[in-house]
């Protein structure tokens, strides 16, 4: 690790067709009060101005690599942990947005924890277009042992994590979904993590998701728990799907979101407003 790049995060951000979104991000990333950054993104082909866009940038902590074709994300996010110089890795999608204490907490508790190999934290899930928001990934603030018999859920998107370890692995192309989880779960093996109970990522979820995309995503993981021998949680997921068959025609997608999270508190919704919601954009 060169001196330069100790304390260095390096946010990944893979984008396809982006704007307007991608305004939001990464202004979220600008107004962070940890300054030792820097912003690797990977342009998947987009055909919708987000290459003129992403030209026009003129901090040089941002790194832009163009891809001339769609590709996927898969392979945006591995071109983007092949590019990152820093000592640690973060995450950050072109239509979310960042806490502004969120790399300054998570490092700090990097720093003063060295056996720790990932810090998580909770988000906020919402649309552009909704006023509805729910709270997942929550954790309790304790550092835990990552082992097949005992883990908690970890999200991808709000992590962050050692690159010296995440670079020995990669992102599998065959997976067009949840190839985030299944990187996630190969990195923690056997390792110290920590979730921290605070709110620090906002996550646009509301607008793109469908029951046929949730039906999808329990198929893809239940095939991927099955390959990996995790034949308890696969029945899970199965078992999910076929709920999901038998009921969600009865059911709003509302309701549905409803389920997959918890209420927020007060000060996570004077939070959301006060940080996220303003850079919304309202669909007409």
């Amino acid at each position: 690790m060169k001196k330069e790049n100790k304390g260095l995060v390096s946010v990944i951000m893979p984008v396809y067709n982006g704007l307007p979104m991608i305004c939001a991000s990464i202004d979220s990333l600008l107004k962070q009060t940890y300054f030792n950054w820097e912003c690797i993104i990977v342009n998947d082909g987009s055909t919708d101005g987000t290459k003129d866009f992403l030209d026009t940038l003129n901090d040089s902590r941002f790194v832009i690599h163009h891809f001339s074709e769609n590709q996927g994300r898969p392979y945006a996010r591995q071109k983007g942990l092949e590019l990152a110089q820093g000592e640690y890795i973060a995450m950050l999608d072109a239509d979310d947005m960042y806490h502004p204490e969120k790399l300054s907490m998570q490092v700090k508790i990097m720093q003063d924890n060295v056996e720790v190999a990932l810090v998580s934290s909770g988000m906020c899930s919402f649309g552009n277009s909704t006023n509805f928001i729910s709270i997942r990934s929550k954790g309790d603030g304790n550092i835990h042992s990552y082992t097949k018999k005992n883990k908690l859920p970890v999200s991808h998107a709000p992590s962050i994590l050692k690159r010296e370890l995440a670079i020995k692995l990669s992102f599998n192309p065959l997976l067009k979904l949840g190839q985030d989880t299944d990187f996630l779960e190969r990195y923690l093996d056997c390792k110290k993590y920590l979730i921290l109970p605070n709110v620090l990522y906002y996550y646009s979820e509301y607008d793109s998701v469908s029951k046929k995309k949730i039906l999808r995503a329990y198929k893809i993981v239940a095939k991927n728990d099955w390959n990996n021998k995790e034949y308890k949680r696969c029945v899970q997921n199965l078992l999910k799907m076929l709920y999901g068959i038998i009921l969600f025609p009865f059911m709003s997608i509302e309701k549905i979101l409803k389920k997959r999270g918890d209420r927020p508190s007060e000060i996570e919704i004077e939070e959301f407003e006060k940080y996220c919601k303003p850079y919304i954009i309202q669909k007409e």
